[in-house]
C-alpha cells in the first residue's frame, strides 16, 4: 500500500508537470489553440517516453551489471545509438526511416564492446565505467567526423548533440512510440529476473535463471530503449542515471514497482528540464540536456566519490 500511494504521488507530479508544460512558453496560449496541440502537447508527450525509456533503460543496466554508476550515457550505449543515428540521418539520408533500428544496433554493439572490453574473471565496476567512457570517446569521435565530412547537411543536429525536444512532433512520436513501448514491456515483464540478477550469478543459477542469456536479452531490452530515446531527442545525459537512483530513494528494491517509480521519475526530470529550458530564456531555449547534465554530472561524482559500484539494497 506504501509502494501504491508513493507511485500514485510521483504519477500525480508528472500530471503537474505536463499542465505546466502546457501552459508555459514563450507566448500565452489556450489549451484548445494549434500552439498547444501541434508543438508543446507532442513535445510533451515525446519527453515522457524518452525520460520513461532512458530511466528504465538505466534501472535494467544497473541490475544486469551489478553497478550503480551504470548508465545508457555512462557504459556508451548513448553514443553508440547516436553513431548510428547520425549516420543514418547525415551521411546515408535514404537510410533516416531506418533511424530507429540503425540506433539499436548501434546501443547493442556499444554495449557488448563495453562488456567484453571489461570482462576480466567477471565485470567489475570500475572497468565498465572506464570501458564505457573509452567506448564513448570513440563512438562521438565517429559521429564527430561524420558531421565534418558532411558540413553542409548538418543544420540542427546542435540540438541533437545537446540532448533537445525542440524538434518534436507527432511524426517524431509515433516514430519512437511503438520500440519505446516493447522495451517497456520487456522490461517490466523481467521484473523477477532482474530480482534474480542482482543477487549474483551463483544465486541466480540456483533459481533457474539462464544467466548469460538473460543477461544478453536485458542489455538488448536498454539498448533498446537507450536507442529510441536517441533517435527522438539526441544525447539527453544522466536521466538514466539519476531517476533509478531517485526511485530507488523512494520506493526502495523490488524491480516490479521499482521499473515502475523510475519510468514515473525519468518522465519527471526530462519534463520539467525541458519546460524550464523554454523559460528560463525565453523566446530562446535551453536544451533539456544541458539542464540534465547540470544535475546529472554532480550527481555522478558523488556517486564515484561515495565508491560507487556493486550495490546492495
Amino acid at each position: 500500500m506504501k509502494k501504491t500511494f508513493l507511485l500514485t504521488i510521483l504519477l500525480i507530479l508528472v500530471a503537474a508537470a505536463f499542465w505546466f508544460g502546457l501552459r508555459c512558453g514563450a507566448v500565452d496560449a489556450a489549451l484548445d489553440s494549434p500552439v498547444v496541440t501541434r508543438i508543446r502537447l507532442p513535445r510533451l508527450v515525446l519527453g515522457m517516453l524518452v525520460g520513461a525509456a532512458l530511466a528504465v533503460s538505466g534501472t535494467v543496466l544497473q541490475a544486469v551489471l551489478r553497478n550503480d554508476l551504470a548508465a545508457p550515457e555512462i557504459i556508451g550505449v548513448s553514443s553508440g545509438g547516436a553513431l548510428a543515428a547520425v549516420a543514418a540521418v547525415v551521411a546515408f539520408p535514404a537510410l533516416s526511416a531506418l533511424a530507429v533500428p540503425l540506433a539499436f544496433a548501434g546501443a547493442l554493439a556499444a554495449a557488448l564492446l563495453v562488456c567484453v572490453a571489461a570482462w576480466r574473471h567477471g565485470n567489475d565496476p570500475l572497468r565498465l565505467v572506464l570501458a564505457g567512457v573509452a567506448v564513448s570517446a570513440l563512438a562521438s569521435s565517429g559521429a564527430g567526423g561524420i558531421l565534418i565530412c558532411n558540413a553542409d547537411k548538418v543544420s540542427g543536429i546542435l540540438n541533437f548533440l545537446s540532448g533537445s525536444l525542440a524538434s518534436a512532433s507527432w511524426g517524431r512520436v509515433e516514430m519512437v512510440w511503438p520500440y519505446i513501448v516493447v522495451g517497456l514491456c520487456a522490461a517490466l515483464l523481467s521484473a523477477r529476473r532482474l530480482d534474480m540478477l542482482r543477487l549474483g550469478d551463483e544465486v541466480a543459477m540456483s533459481l533457474g535463471v539462464r544467466v548469460e542469456l538473460t543477461r544478453f536479452f536485458l542489455i538488448a531490452v536498454a539498448a533498446l530503449l537507450a536507442s529510441a530515446a536517441v533517435a527522438a531527442a539526441g544525447l539527453v545525459g544522466f536521466v538514466g542515471l539519476v531517476a533509478p537512483h531517485l526511485a530507488r530513494l523512494i520506493l526502495g528494491g523490488g524491480h516490479r514497482t521499482l521499473l515502475s517509480g523510475a519510468a514515473l521519475s525519468g518522465a519527471l526530470l526530462v519534463i520539467f528540464c525541458d519546460t524550464l529550458g523554454r523559460w528560463l530564456l525565453a523566446p530562446r531555449e535551453l536544451p533539456c540536456g544541458i539542464l540534465m547534465a547540470l544535475v546529472g554530472a554532480p550527481f555522478f561524482l558523488y556517486l564515484l566519490r561515495r565508491g560507487g559500484g556493486i550495490y546492495e539494497d
